[in-house]
């Protein structure tokens, strides 16, 4: 998992270049778990700042915060709007977990509340916000309630909190458009819709967050529930989240055209699904747009005997679904993988592979009244068959994933030996699709030509690193049956490397990207040799015994898959097992992580 990254100290270090207001505020008092203050401190820090027409900064120096006479912190509306003053309230710390907002029993209102009329200058960073919102008879917002509003929502942990109507974690209302950035969003509770966040009749920008285990009792939408609201949503994990009417992951309602890209999507649940399932994401009446994004892992149980689209359910919609790849997803009794009614769904460059139904028909894919346009996809058992006769360069091979099916950390990279590598299309009028879930370009630029995107999720586009014995030439010669090849491969540590031979390796050398319109082993070369490790050092040499190869043109050794991304991003397509963040429930003794106070404040005005 992405760790948060802490604004703090930069904000507390700064210099105003103008006359703004900045403040600190410190805590007052002690408790056994270290520094405290209240509520009603940082509100009155809030107040002199928002009243500064050059606006300012709030710092709050880290300590567990409790309702005194606020019960829970309003930022107040900008006293002029497009643009509105720039105002920065930050938490102190290191870690968000340093300074925390605990509403505690007490707890009747949002953990803060944004007002109209502010834009992105308003920026809310590095606070753990906890045991807030009005409870499950209140109104929205447990966390946070922003109001018609569009500000920044940078890395901060917003848990156990709960909400009577929607939006457990957070609840944007009347327009509200906000920038979300690298949160984690967890266990919070909607009696509403939207466990984590919930957006109406706005928009916004949500990238690089977590949303985990966040609940409906009786909505739907547990991670993310939109209603007439088109945000984009980049490089965020859904996992699992609860949705009782649908959803478990997302619910998109009532108008929500919003995007999604390189999304995962993996372990959400459905229970009690009327009236609609969608263990990993549910579509009513919308127009959404899914590009590169996971569905792993996701379920519908409907307790009412129904239980339909375990990865995904669309009703009475209109979806483009690019580049997905929907695997190991269960429904009871229909559409293991996409349940589709009443709908036109355009279905391009995707897998849907080894889903599940517990008591039904059709694990892959099952549509009623609906019009499929199947291009390029992988589809266990050939539903496009029926469903798009015409449908030209669909399959059903297995898809050779990093790691086989039914394991406890299956990974979505494609293989070397992937039969979805290059089988896609490229639709113009689609302006998605260009970014694959690791972030990586699709299409990769070989000698001016451009290779056809791979299906699925992943884009295979490792680096090849070769170095052969300097005694002896291998590349355009003949490798007799018998001879011992000796090969050197640089890469990153750790990395898996497989080495094997080609007619067609187009660009040998060091550090050269893979760039190659029909990679293909030499019939005569057996399997590949592999999978070896390269050590610490970066280097790792093979001896090979070529053996039933008369006549190979190119060595080739290839440091895979996507060795690098891996390394320096985490782990997104490697589904790891989820560990329970908070194992002691949401109570007092999980507050604080090293409270390491900062003393050091902006100067004045």
């Amino acid at each position: 998992m992405h760790a948060i990254r802490s604004l703090a100290v930069s904000l507390c270090l700064s210099v105003p270049l103008v006359a703004q207001t900045n403040l600190c505020v410190v805590p007052s008092g002690m408790t056994v778990f270290g520094p405290s203050g209240t509520f009603d401190q940082i509100q009155t820090a809030i107040n002199t700042v928002a009243a500064d027409p050059l606006g300012g900064s709030v710092i709050v120096l880290p300590g567990i915060y409790t309702p005194g006479a606020v019960f829970g912190l309003t930022i107040p509306a900008p006293l002029s709007t497009a643009p509105s003053p720039p105002f920065s309230l930050s938490g102190g710390g290191l870690y968000p977990s340093q300074t925390v907002l605990n509403g505690g029993s007490a707890g009747l209102a949002p953990g803060i509340t944004v007002s109209p009329g502010w834009d992105t200058s308003l920026l809310i960073t590095n606070f753990r916000i906890i045991n807030c919102g009005a409870g499950l008879l209140g109104p929205p917002g447990g966390g946070m309630l922003i109001d018609d509003a569009s500000p920044q929502i940078v890395s901060n942990e917003i848990v156990c909190n709960q909400a009577g109507l929607t939006g457990g974690g957070i609840a944007c209302i009347a327009g509200a458009a906000p920038y979300v950035y690298d949160n984690f969003i967890g266990y919070n509770v909607s009696v509403g819709s939207g466990g984590g966040i919930s957006i109406e009749d706005g928009a916004g920008h949500l990238e690089l967050n977590i949303l985990e285990a966040n609940v409906t009792v009786d909505g739907v939408g547990g991670g993310l529930f939109l209603d007439s609201s088109t945000p984009f949503a980049l490089d965020n994990v859904f996992d699992r989240n609860a949705g009782r009417r649908g959803g478990g992951g997302i619910a998109c309602a009532d108008g929500s055209d919003a995007v999604f890209s390189a999304n995962i999507i993996k372990s959400n649940e459905t229970t009690g699904s009327f009236p609609g399932g969608g263990g990993g994401a549910q579509v009513f009446d919308s127009a959404p747009e899914f590009y590169s994004n996971v569905f792993s892992g996701n379920t519908v149980d409907d307790e009412t005997g129904g239980g339909e689209g375990g990865g995904l359910y669309i009703s009475g919609s209109d979806v483009l679904l690019m580049h997905n790849t929907l695997h190991e997803n269960e429904a009871e009794s229909a559409g293991g993988g996409l349940y589709v009614e009443g709908s036109t769904v355009r279905l391009y460059n995707s897998i849907l592979w080894d889903n599940s139904v517990v008591a039904g028909t059709e694990p892959e894919i099952f549509g009623v009244t609906t019009q499929f346009t199947i291009r390029n996809c992988n589809i266990k058992d050939g539903f496009w068959v029926d469903q798009d006769p015409t449908s030209p360069g669909s399959i059903n091979m297995d898809p050779v994933f990093a790691t086989p099916a039914n394991t406890l950390a299956p990974d979505y990279h494609l293989t070397l030996q992937s039969p979805c590598i290059d089988r896609g299309i490229v639709d113009m009028n689609v302006p998605g699709g260009v970014i694959d879930v690791d972030l990586d370009p699709r299409r990769p630029l070989c000698g001016g030509v451009y290779d056809a995107p791979d299906i699925g999720a992943d884009e295979f586009f490792p680096t090849i690193y070769i170095e052969v014995d300097e005694t002896a030439s291998y590349t355009n010669a003949t490798v007799l049956d018998g001879t011992t090849v000796n090969v050197r491969v640089a890469g990153p540590s750790g990395a898996w490397v497989f080495i094997g031979a080609s007619t067609n390796l187009l660009f040998p050398g060091l550090n050269l990207p893979y760039c190659n319109t029909n990679w293909v082993l030499d019939p005569n070369a057996g399997t590949l040799q592999g999978p070896f490790f390269i050590p610490t050092s970066g280097i790792l040499d093979i001896s090979w015994l070529v053996s039933g190869s008369p006549a190979l043109a190119a060595l080739q050794a290839l440091v895979g898959p996507e060795a690098e991304q891996v390394a320096t991003r985490f782990d997104r397509l490697q589904i790891l097992p989820s560990v329970e963040a908070y194992p002691n429930g949401c109570g007092v003794s999980e507050l604080l992580e090293n409270i390491t106070p900062i003393t050091v404040c902006p100067p004045g005005p």
